[in-house]
């Protein structure tokens, strides 16, 4: 019901149950179950009858409501684009011209102000979570902070934030914070193998540490090995390499260069990569040819990148635009 490397932290959720705050913040990089951890709790709380461990019994009404999305005393709020189906979730405005929101809307929080002072209909307590909490603009996180500020009793509302950094510090402030970590490699790498997942440590090398991304995106290390090759191949052409992932998202494709650029600057200093660990031969010969102020500017290209990939743009530009600052990171013919 928990990941392999929750345990510690759901002891330490477990010793808060008898006497809650108001608000609790789950920080940590993505992909390592942070939502996953608070919704156990929060259905947990609301259970009728929890198991000596704490989990939820899975066999009560309050249960059985949890499972089916139904429970009245639960609430979900995330953006549009990222709610399941079935999750207890505040009612969406129906739009059939515009893409689904990327971000928490400040019409949620202001029926989710409604909701806390609404009476609970089973146990006296109420429950919200909110994720990822730093997708919010500043409107949106004042009127969360008037709730916050001035909570109703008898209710907890969780915060899961993947870039808790992004977050009002007065919003932070009013949490009671559980700070959750990448798991170790092993213990990653071995849920990864129970999972099917074949090559664990090299899935978890390209998605940072996280477990869950790893498992979520299996194709990120077939598209990242296509593109070392295509590198090395191509490293003097612009124009082919641009052609070898113009079907690819910019932000996938950003995303891989820069942590091949990151494993380029490691090989440059006698490091093991950190990313492309099956290519370290590969990034070591590359690593030779750099030119360090040229590497540099391509980063910071790589970074403009990233900030506007998720703008309607020109993909093929702006890959040959990246690629050609990487040919001219290596001086092609040194």
């Amino acid at each position: 019901m928990i990941f392999d490397w929750q345990s510690a932290t759901w002891q330490q959720l477990q010793s808060r149950r008898s006497a809650l705050p108001h608000a609790l913040l789950f920080r940590g990089p993505r992909g390592i179950g942070k939502r996953h951890l608070a919704k156990l709790f929060g259905r947990s709380l609301l259970c009728e009858s929890p198991q000596s461990s704490g989990f939820p019994c899975q066999a009560c009404l309050a249960c059985r409501w949890s499972e089916q999305g139904t429970h009245p005393d639960l609430r979900i709020v995330e953006p549009d684009a990222m709610s399941e189906p079935g999750d207890e979730s505040e009612p969406k405005p129906a739009s059939k011209t515009k893409a689904p929101s990327t971000q928490l809307r400040i019409d949620q929080i202001r029926a989710l102000q409604e909701w806390v002072v609404m009476s609970s209909h089973r146990n006296g307590l109420r429950v919200a979570l909110l994720s990822p909490a730093e997708a919010m603009n500043h409107s949106t996180a004042n009127a969360l902070l008037k709730t916050l500020e001035e909570p109703p009793p008898r209710t907890l509302i969780m915060l899961v934030a993947n870039d808790a950094s992004k977050l009002l510090p007065t919003i932070i402030s009013r949490c009671q914070r559980i700070d959750l970590a990448l798991p170790d490699l092993s213990t990653a790498a071995a849920w990864l193998a129970k999972q099917g997942l074949d090559a664990a440590p090299a899935h978890l090398a390209l998605a940072s540490g996280a477990p869950l991304d790893a498992l979520e995106n299996p194709a990120r290390r077939e598209v990242g090995t296509e593109l070392a090759k295509a590198l090395d191949a191509h490293y003097g052409e612009p124009l082919a390499l641009a052609s070898a992932v113009k079907d690819l998202p910019v932000a996938q494709v950003v995303d891989l260069l820069q942590k091949w650029a990151f494993d380029l600057i490691a090989a440059r200093f006698a490091m093991p990569p950190r990313y492309y660990i099956e290519h370290r031969d590969q990034l070591n010969k590359l690593a030779m040819r750099l030119d360090n102020i040229r590497l540099l500017a391509w980063i910071r290209e790589l970074g403009e990148a990233r900030a506007l990939a998720s703008h309607p743009l020109n993909a093929r530009l702006v890959f040959e635009q990246l690629f050609q600052g990487y040919r001219d990171a290596l001086v092609v013919g040194r």
